[in-house]
């Protein structure tokens, strides 16, 4: 997987990543622990999990979050 990171204060906030081998293409978000269960429903969200175990505080959105503008601006803007 290869990508592009963002860092506010020396950690990451938002990053675009690409699968190469399923061509799948992800946004990687920092978000509050406390906003992460109610952030799991929105579409394309799933738990940032590189090596089996999802990492605390971050989320994957998959291109069916990011479809159109306003999403992407919601992750953007947002976090």
């Amino acid at each position: 997987m290869g990508g592009l990171n963002f860092m506010v204060n020396g950690k990451m906030c938002l990053g675009i990543l690409s699968d190469k081998k399923s061509e799948e293409h992800k946004v990687m978000v920092r978000v509050e622990k406390l906003n992460y269960k109610e952030l799991l429903k929105r579409p394309g969200s799933e738990p940032m999990d590189f090596f089996g175990k999802p990492m605390r505080g971050f989320l994957f959105i998959g291109a069916d979050g990011f479809d159109s503008e306003d999403e992407l601006d919601f992750w953007v803007e947002n976090f």
